[in-house]
């Protein structure tokens, strides 16, 4: 089995993977084809995983929050005729809690809410947040990681399962209410890279084409929109939950779903701006931002720029300097960086 620490999925599909037969022997044929296949929601479980509950004739339908690469993503899981829910544990303990309400009003009364994990990713203390709601089975505890059991019928607590439930409403920086919801980046407060980012940033021209890339719930498009009312804004962004909260922030905002700027076309902007996401699931991983940086220069006009805020610990210069003409750095606090790339490289296909 992958070690969680240097492949959290490949370790997590595998554990799933070992406890499928556990899983089908629970209560005769809870997850088996006897006598009719049943229905499973497959919650933020990677497509291999789909593919072996389909060869033990399993009706699988696969929900996810966030789009990558094939997945299609949805703010909420489809209503309530499952058998089973296996739900991937989130990353952070708020996204947990509504993940789990929202696969538990997926189910039919006598479903079962299926979640794994790993010991390191904080499915152990996961396990006594979930006990709130009702009795625990551990169904299969092996390779440092651990399947977790609800039974749909035992939940006593009230279910939250439509998005909605979770709004949350955070005093804004302009004068109307900031929408939030769990899991997303810094939640309903500002974070000191993208204060530090809009406390330098350059003037806006009227009509100024904007993409903000990773917008998250839209505090960058925000910002932008109050200094510039004329701006076209893009909002790009692989969370469906994040671009449902910057469609209240920003609402005069075209919105994209993705995690690539292959989603644009041939499009072309003024200024890409962005905080950019570090991180997928529980891995750490540079990739979403030197697949940015790559991709910008064909989606920038020829006078467009790049605006990244990271950590000051990640060096930049020779990525960006492979695609753009002129490199700089518009602030630096100790902490984080603020990189302007101008003079993008038109590359040849």
């Amino acid at each position: 089995m992958a070690r969680w620490a240097d492949d959290p999925e490949s370790a997590a599909q595998a554990l799933i993977a070992g406890a499928l037969d556990e899983l089908m022997a629970i209560g005769g044929q809870t997850l088996g084809p006897d006598p009719v296949p049943r229905a499973v929601l497959l919650a933020e479980g990677a497509p291999a995983l789909c593919t072996l509950l389909e060869q033990r004739k399993v009706a699988v339908h696969a929900w996810c929050r966030r789009a990558y690469s094939e997945r299609s993503a949805t703010p909420e899981p489809p209503p309530g005729l499952f058998d089973a829910s296996l739900l991937r544990l989130p990353k952070s303990r708020e996204e947990q809690r509504m993940a789990v309400h929202q696969c538990l009003g997926a189910l039919k009364p006598d479903g079962r809410l299926i979640v794994y994990g790993g010991n390191d990713e904080g499915i152990r203390s996961f396990q006594k947040n979930l006990a709130e709601l009702g009795p625990v089975e551990t169904i299969a505890a092996r390779g440092h990681g651990r399947v977790l059991q609800l039974k749909r019928g035992t939940v006593t607590a009230p279910i939250r399962p439509r998005l909605a439930d979770w709004r949350e409403a955070h005093p804004g920086p302009y004068g109307k209410p900031w929408i939030s919801y769990p899991g997303l980046f810094a939640g309903g407060a500002p974070d000191p890279g993208t204060a530090l980012l809009l406390a330098h940033l350059p003037k806006i021209a009227p009509q100024a084409r904007i993409l903000d890339y990773g917008c998250g719930p839209g505090a960058i498009a925000a910002a932008i929109r109050r200094v510039e009312p004329t701006a076209v804004l893009t909002l790009l962004d692989n969370d469906s939950v994040a671009l449902a909260a910057a469609g209240e922030n920003v609402p005069d905002a075209t919105q994209i779903l993705s995690g690539s700027l292959c989603a644009i076309s041939a499009q072309k902007f003024d200024l890409i701006i962005s905080n950019p996401p570090l991180h997928a699931g529980f891995r750490d991983t540079l990739e979403p931002l030197l697949r940015l940086i790559a991709e910008a220069p064909a989606h920038l006009t020829a006078s467009g720029q790049l605006i990244l805020v990271v950590q000051r610990r990640i060096a930049l210069d020779t990525a960006l300097a492979a695609r753009f003409g002129v490199v700089g750095i518009l602030a630096d606090d100790g902490r984080y960086r603020v990189w302007c790339a101008d003079k993008p490289k038109q590359t040849s296909k």
